[in-house]
Formats: structure tokens, sequence, C-alpha cells
């Protein structure tokens, strides 16, 4: 706990010698510390530091997805659930996952259930057609006929969703998170 209160409390800003990938780091480090002490304002005011700049620049990519995992972890805490899919859509998106199928695959499944899980609004509803538009969607039927229900305009069979769940996908959302028991009767 020491040491977590000692490295949170470094300005990096102040810090001007350091190189821009290890202020990056240093931030990511104190973001992880912040969440293990379950420090969750500190958290996201940290991860206020790290500039759109820095997250779209090509060096810093697995620095980029290393930020969206933790911030996943930090709006799990929040139960914001929209935000936990626009943190797997960056995921995505990031060159370095759209290069390997055993990282685009769990990123793109994860985009897909969070957005379905995400209360209806504008955005909500944005989101599920970019998901849906995305050419590898087609490698994962049981994810594209998810979202196809959410998208046309026809009445919604949540039996065969609820069958498509429990038999062919085995996601975190619907197992391992505090409110995994719920989240099959939230798509309804």
């Amino acid at each position: 706990e020491d040491a977590a209160k000692i490295i949170q409390e470094i300005q990096i800003e102040t810090v001007g010698s350091m190189e821009r990938r290890e202020k990056f780091e240093f931030i990511l480090e104190q973001m992880r510390m912040s969440l293990a002490a379950n420090d969750f304002v500190r958290c996201k005011l940290i991860s206020q530091k790290i500039g759109a700049r820095a997250l779209a620049d090509r060096e810093f990519q697995t620095l980029r997805v290393q930020y969206y995992e933790l911030m996943i972890r930090y709006y799990r805490t929040q139960s914001d659930v929209f935000e936990i899919a626009r943190c797997y859509q960056y995921i995505f998106n990031t060159e370095i996952v759209a290069e390997s199928e055993t990282m685009w695959r769990p990123a793109l499944e994860s985009w897909c259930i969070y957005c379905l899980l995400s209360p209806f609004d504008a955005e909500q509803q944005d989101m599920i057609l970019r998901v849906q538009s995305e050419k590898k969607m087609r490698e994962l039927p049981v994810f594209e006929f998810l979202v196809k229900q959410f998208v046309d305009d026809v009445l919604i069979d949540f039996g065969r969703i609820h069958t498509e769940l429990t038999e062919n996908v085995s996601h975190e959302a619907f197992t391992s998170m505090d409110c995994a028991s719920d989240n099959v009767t939230r798509l309804k």
C-alpha cells in the first residue's frame, strides 16, 4: 500500500527528462496501482493524463491496448457496459490487434457482447451498426446472429438467443462478472 501511495503521488508532468514512452508506461503503472488499491477516482483522473495523440501514435500500440485493458477494469467497477464496449472497440481497431486472430477475435466478441448489453440509446444503436459492418463478424457466426437480432425490425426470439448464448458462447460477461447472471436477462 505504501508503494502504491508513493507512485500515485508522483506528478509525471513535472518530470521533463522522461521520454514519451516512459511517461506513458509510468502513467499506466499509476493506473494499475490505483485499481489495485481500489482508488477508482484517482485511476480515472490519472487516465486523463494520456492524450488522444499518444493513444493514436503507431509506436505506442501495445501501450494503447494496455491502457484500454486498464480502462475496462475501471469501467467494470462502475458497471458501465457501454464504455467497456467502447474500450473493446478501440482495442479491436488497433493495428497490432487486427493483424492477429488470437487478439482480434476476443476483442471483437467482447465489443459485440458489451455493445448488446448496453442500455438502448442512439449511441448504442450506432455502435451496433459499426459492429455489424465489421468484415470479421462473418467469421463469428454466433455473434453475427446476435447482432442481426438487434438490428432487424422483427420480433427477437429470446429463446434462441438464450440457447445460442448458453450453448455456444463462453464469455466473461456471462460467466465471471458479478452481474453475469443478470446479463443474459439484460439483453431482453
